[in-house]
């Protein structure tokens, strides 16, 4: 068995690791960049060794630095958690050279599955279902043809997706030809940037599709299982938010089959360690191969609930020589149970997810709870940076039913709480409570479109809170005769932004310590004892009025957390702006300049794209608030922001 172990990553994975290796008695090994000096992963390590500065290029997918500090540190091997230079095969292959144990796959499967190309080539020598398509090397006039004359023969929609890499990198959907250009190189640009390789390849899209996905493991004897299968159909922007196991409302003839084709493929590859086979399953049950994940999941806690196994200890031993038949001769492998994993990220779902950078004032799970398990890289205090990915922890429920699975997570999302950055939590809570969820009727097109058919659910929730905060404001401002002098107000107003989102609410007196919200009718009592308890249409919530470190107001409910805006003052600003004729386009976050749309002299019109912003690895579009002419722009492609910074000047017409 391993003794020893590096872990060339950072986050909840890195923290994940080491868990296993605390159980194990394996000595855990951590790397970390100027950024993560004090990060959890750090703290958590037996050892630590500095590998450079913030950025990603220069210390985590610094191929040199991690196999040195793998030698430095003496680490019999190194695992790669997932990301970075997990399905990096030139990794694998420097750090076999230097007599390190490489936790995942073959070199040479990497590199197989690391090109969609020649995966889906293997696939289909393996009898794998495959969705039609072509190759193009990027986005040049004659790529823009033949993509053009695929559109025409297959009909719209289609999928732009990279030829190197995955994670929604690189990925677009195309309903018209007109979308085209733009799309294919945004897509093309994407996928070098990530993968350094602009090749992308065009696939009709199937519509209303489920993403099933098949766990497998293989060992160095040429042994291939799979262990069940997960669904991970809801995704933003191309990426999974939560995913479950196994995958409900499922024809146990496709699961089945779905079994079948994913070990096909990994005796097909000669597959050692864990990887994900993941397909497209429609309406009708015709499932299509997708690609192969030559790594663990980010998901792969659901798998380890219904199963009883611990996937990390499983590829440790692999790695070490053990065989399958063996590890897992001692339990029969079977399907014990449900579990559903959520992603917290630090984003804003209301502002098309940009991320979300600052301290977390507060980072809490209901961990105690039955059947809640929290995977996080962040505690309390810590500092959530724009270089990595926006992923700050993993929620994890699981039970004997998909029922009380539901159950008990819509419990544990109303009871956590994320303060200092803007996060996922609320549209999580949407998800899990639409119908769509509950009946398993969702595909990854219509969970994109959620949050917008949720908007009428979800506004009146903003109501509900502007209205809590100012219930608050009004009996924190007179503790001492609340109960008379507030009740005396017939009606009260208030104006704030909720989540970035412009909210204006009234209420009127109904009776002593009762309010009615006049737009959707809700009644709100408020405890005359305790300034932080109500009663909102009949049951009982808790609203708490904070500040973060950085001075910005937010209220902690028992349906989330908001983060809460003057309206006055922004009213205000943007009527100064118009009087100007003229404003500084600021930066909202910090991150890089991918690319730049205008020149100074261009007329825009209000909506139209001026600056395209990667941070927390997403892209971000800066747009033109009014219309105007561009008069200076003051960055270019390759720049590094901070949230702020002026990138251009606009004269409004």
């Amino acid at each position: 068995m391993i003794k020893s172990l590096l872990i060339a990553n950072r986050g909840e994975i890195a923290c994940r690791v080491i868990r296993t290796c605390r159980r194990l008695g394996i000595r855990s090994i951590a790397v970390y960049s100027e950024a993560d000096r004090s990060a959890l992963h750090v703290r958590s390590a037996d050892e630590a060794v500095a590998i450079g500065p913030a950025e990603s290029k220069a210390s985590y997918l610094d191929l040199e630095k991690i196999t040195a500090a793998a030698q430095q540190s003496k680490a019999e091997a190194v695992h790669p958690g997932y990301g970075f230079l997990s399905e990096n095969s030139a990794f694998a292959e420097r750090l076999s050279a230097a007599g390190v144990l490489f936790v995942g796959p073959r070199a040479e499967t990497i590199r197989l599955m690391g090109d969609k190309l020649q995966a889906k080539a293997l696939a289909e020598r393996a009898q794998v279902p495959t969705v039609p398509g072509i190759t193009l090397a990027g986005s040049s006039a004659q790529d823009m043809e033949s993509a053009a004359k695929f559109g025409k023969q297959v009909g719209y929609p289609i999928l732009i997706k990279a030829a190197a890499g995955g994670g929604g990198r690189g990925m677009r959907k195309v309903f018209a030809e007109s979308e085209l250009p733009s799309k294919l190189e945004g897509a093309s640009r994407e996928a070098q940037a990530f993968f350094n390789d602009g090749r992308v390849f065009i696939e009709k899209l199937v519509e209303r599709a489920r993403h099933i996905e098949v766990q497998i493991f293989g060992d160095s004897h040429g042994n291939v299982i799979h262990l069940f299968d997960r669904d991970c159909t809801l995704q933003r922007n191309h990426q999974k938010v939560i995913e479950e196991a196994p995958a409900p409302n499922l024809a146990e003839s496709t699961r089945t089959a779905l079994h079948a084709a994913a070990v096909r493929l990994g005796q097909a590859s000669k597959y050692l360690s864990a990887g994900t086979v993941e397909f497209l399953v429609d309406q009708q049950g015709h499932f299509y191969f997708l690609e192969v994940n030559s790594r663990l999941q980010v998901e792969h806690p659901v798998t380890e609930l219904i199963t009883g196994l611990d996937l990390v200890e499983l590829q440790l031993r692999i790695a070490s020589g053990e065989g399958l038949p063996e590890l897992t001769s001692n339990r029969p492998v079977q399907v014990c149970g449900a579990a559903l994993e959520f992603r917290i990220c630090a984003e804003a779902p209301e502002e098309n997810f940009r991320s979300s950078t600052g301290l977390l004032s507060r980072f809490e799970f209901p961990v105690s709870a039955p059947g809640v398990r929290l995977d996080a890289g962040f505690e309390n205090g810590d500092r959530v940076t724009h270089f990595y990915d926006s992923l700050l922890a993993k929620l994890i429920i699981s039970g004997a039913t998909r029922a009380e699975v539901l159950t008990r997570a819509r419990r544990a999302l109303a009871h956590s709480q994320v303060i200092g950055v803007r996060s996922n939590l609320g549209f999580l809570g949407s998800l899990i409570n639409s119908t769509a969820f509950d009946q398993v009727t969702h595909s990854i097109e219509t969970a994109e479109q959620l949050l917008a058919s949720e908007e009428p659910h979800h506004l009146r929730r903003m109501r509900t809170v502007a209205a809590l905060d100012l219930l608050s404001d009004v009996l924190a401002a007179d503790p001492g005769a609340r109960h008379f002098r507030i009740f005396g107000q017939p009606r009260l107003a208030h104006s704030v932004r909720v989540n970035g989102i412009e909210i204006s609410v009234e209420l009127k007196l109904q009776a002593p310590g009762i309010y009615r919200l006049d737009q959707d009718g809700i009644v709100i009592e408020t405890d005359a004892a305790q300034s932080s308890s109500f009663l909102v249409a009949g049951s009982p919530v808790r609203a708490e009025q904070l500040s973060d470190r950085y001075g910005r107001r937010w209220l902690a409910t028992s349906f989330g957390s908001f983060q809460l805006e003057s309206l006055e003052v922004r009213l205000k600003q943007r009527a100064d702006q118009r009087d100007r004729h003229s404003g500084s386009i600021q930066s909202t976050l910090p991150g890089k300049v991918v690319a730049v749309k205008v020149k100074p002299g261009d007329v825009v019109e209000a909506g139209s794209t001026l600056l395209v912003i990667e941070s927390m690895k997403m892209e971000h579009q800066v747009k033109a608030p009014l219309n105007g002419e561009v008069k200076t722009v003051h960055v270019a492609a390759g720049d590094t922001v901070e949230a702020g910074r002026v990138l251009a000047e606009l004269q409004y017409s």
